[in-house]
Order: C-alpha cells, then sequence, then structure tokens
C-alpha cells in the first residue's frame, strides 16, 4: 500500500528518539497497523483510539492483548482522557481529511499533551487528493500519463475511488473533506502548535522493482503531506 510504502517507516524514525518508557496516542488506529510497528521496533505503549465499530474489531483481532500488552485499545475520548497525564506524543495517519471539526480536535490534542510535546499528522496531499491520474491500458497493465488537478482552491467534501496495488478500482466514492495546504496549516498554528518539520515522503528506489505501479505513481507526485509538530 502506499502508506506502507512511504508513511510507516518514516513515522517510526520520527518516534525513535522517545523513551521506550514513554505512550502514543494513534488518534485513529484503523486495524492498528501503525500501531503494532510502532509497539515491534519502538517498544512504545501506544493508546490506539478507534471510535468506528468494525475498525476496533478488526484492530482487537489483529492486535492480542498476549502479545501486545503494551497496546491499550479504547473507543472514545472520555477513554483517552483517563490516559492524558501520561501520553508525550499524538500520531494522526490519514485521519484529518475525515474530521469535519479540526480546531476541536486540536483543542482536545492540546489538553492532553504536555508543552512541548510531538504531534505527528500525516495527511493524503491536498494537491494529489483533488486530482486524478489520466491512464490507459497498455497490454497487461496501466500506462499513468499524466496527473490532472482542477479546482484546488474549492474546499469541501469531495469523492474518490480507490485502486489496488495494480491500480484497478476496488472501491468506489470514498467520501472526504479536500483543504487547500495553507488551511490545514493555518488551523494547526491557530490550534497551539508549532510545526517543526514537514516531509513530502517519496519511494525507495528498490521498489521500483518490487512495486512498479506503486512506485511510478508515487515518485512524480507527493501522496502524503506529513507535519511533525510540538505544543507551544
Amino acid at each position: 500500500s502506499f502508506p506502507s510504502l512511504l508513511i510507516d517507516n518514516l513515522i517510526v524514525g520520527l518516534l525513535s528518539t522517545m523513551a521506550s518508557s514513554g505512550t502514543v496516542l494513534d488518534h485513529g488506529a484503523g486495524s492498528g497497523t501503525i500501531t503494532r510497528l510502532l509497539s515491534d521496533q519502538l517498544g512504545l505503549r501506544i493508546i490506539a483510539y478507534e471510535p468506528m465499530a468494525e475498525m476496533m474489531s478488526a484492530l482487537k483481532e489483529l492486535t492480542p492483548k498476549s502479545k501486545y500488552p503494551n497496546i491499550i485499545p479504547v473507543k472514545t475520548e472520555e477513554e483517552i482522557s483517563n490516559f492524558s497525564n501520561i501520553i508525550n506524543a499524538i500520531i494522526c495517519i490519514n485521519v484529518f481529511d475525515h474530521i469535519l471539526d479540526i480546531p476541536k480536535t486540536l483543542s482536545f490534542f492540546k489538553t492532553i499533551l504536555p508543552s512541548g510535546g510531538r504531534l505527528i499528522i500525516s495527511i493524503p496531499h491536498p494537491l494529489k487528493n483533488l486530482g486524478s491520474w489520466v491512464k490507459h491500458r497498455q497490454e497487461d497493465k496501466w500506462e499513468y500519463s499524466y496527473y490532472k488537478l482542477d479546482d484546488y482552491l474549492k474546499e469541501g467534501e469531495i469523492r474518490r475511488n480507490r485502486e489496488d496495488i495494480n491500480g484497478n478500482i476496488i472501491v468506489k466514492d470514498v467520501t472526504s473533506q479536500h483543504r487547500t495546504i495553507s488551511t490545514y496549516y493555518n488551523y494547526i498554528k491557530k490550534g497551539g502548535f508549532e510545526v517543526v518539520e514537514m516531509f513530502e515522503p517519496k519511494p525507495d528506489e528498490s521498489s521500483e522493482k518490487t512495486l512498479p505501479i506503486l512506485y511510478t505513481k508515487s515518485i512524480r507526485i507527493p501522496y502524503f503531506w506529513i507535519l511533525d509538530c510540538i505544543k507551544k
């Protein structure tokens, strides 16, 4: 997947300076992929927040307590507040484009983080998330001609299709929110956080042979925008 190719190792690297006694809130953990990765590689305690029942069920099934005693699944923000005195960092991976009230979410983050606490946000890149590839079928694979972008400054609800590793549509009309880069940045700044560093991750050259279609697409346009922030 694009996240495993472009995001996962970067997030691990950014949090690798934390002590193993640190606690991270994974806000919108989904089925727990990056939660388990952080536990396995860094030994961190993870509060895995996932409000969707289907995703929480998958997270618990894939993350047995016997194997991951340092991962604590929670379903509500009230449960998160019980751990607010020990949370050192928050990660929010590809969730912000589904949140309607970002100032409210950032205000909640600010209440549970200590001064200087980390907030790492990954967002489907605003330049990519609105457009679409112009492609054509060439024998048994897709050829990607160029990426078409229009109406970038029109913010609001959008619908996109999701493709498999070979570029074929597997899910249609996934709903999310389109916002510009400046809108996201200003939300974060006004929310009481300072952006220390930002990234537009590109694929490792080794993936050109192992994951040719993902590499072809993600080396040409940015797929994610990652911001490493601290609470002011």
